[in-house]
């Protein structure tokens, strides 16, 4: 599994308490965060923006002037962080930004949805071989973290993981393991409630990928 230092973005829109919705417009026109962390004075964290508060702001009022209620999530530079607790992270806080903090409260980064999800593809499902398969279960009830644990649970690694699709409900993970043998995870997912649609072979499973990141695609431009 790749470090969640390789995911973390060093170059974001920041606001300060005094910043200027007019100065931070174009900054949100080259981004599509859906939120923006706020300083304060000191460049301690106090919390995050939602961008369309900013956008439907007064050009000439400054950020403290519109920033109702702040959201408050993040994660810390010392927590045991795994990359598969963003996307659960990204989907409770309806958020596709979430700030790196150190102990003292200064942004160290941020991990946005889309980045993450791009950088995974790229490196990780057509780069690495092992076994690949899609799996269902409701859009409220999966998680991330969870079908990790099931497949380390196994003696398996975790090579990628990706949302392919959250329709009618229902969410449609594809999902990578270093193991051959992938009877007994799918078993235990099973368990979990998790639906197994599809395994692949190792022998289709580079034409199938590339198939399917179509749906990644959509997904990415929602």
């Amino acid at each position: 599994m790749l470090s969640p230092d390789f995911f973390l973005l060093t170059d974001y829109p920041v606001c300060k308490l005094n910043t200027l919705v007019k100065d931070i417009l174009p900054l949100l026109e080259k981004s599509n965060y859906s939120h923006i962390p706020v300083v304060n004075m000191d460049e301690i964290w106090i919390g995050n923006i939602n961008t369309e508060d900013i956008y439907t702001a007064d050009e000439e009022s400054s950020i403290q002037d519109v920033m109702y209620d702040l959201d408050k999530f993040y994660l810390l530079e010392s927590s045991n962080l795994n990359p598969f607790d963003f996307f659960d992270l990204f989907s409770q806080c309806d958020t596709n930004m979430i700030p790196l903090l150190d102990e003292e409260g200064h942004i160290k980064g941020v991990y946005n949805r889309e980045y993450l999800l791009n950088e995974w593809s790229k490196t990780l499902f057509f780069e690495e071989r092992g076994t690949t398969f899609v799996i269902e279960k409701g859009y409220e009830d999966y998680s991330f973290s969870e079908i990790s644990q099931i497949i380390e649970s196994n003696n398996a690694k975790v090579i990628g993981l990706m949302l392919l699709s959250n329709n009618n409900y229902r969410a449609q993970m594809l999902v990578k393991t270093n193991s051959v043998n992938t009877k007994t995870i799918l078993d235990d997912l099973r368990r979990y409630g998790y639906d197994i649609v599809s395994t692949l072979s190792e022998d289709t499973h580079i034409n199938d990928l590339k198939e399917r990141t179509e749906y990644l695609n959509k997904y990415l431009n929602i």
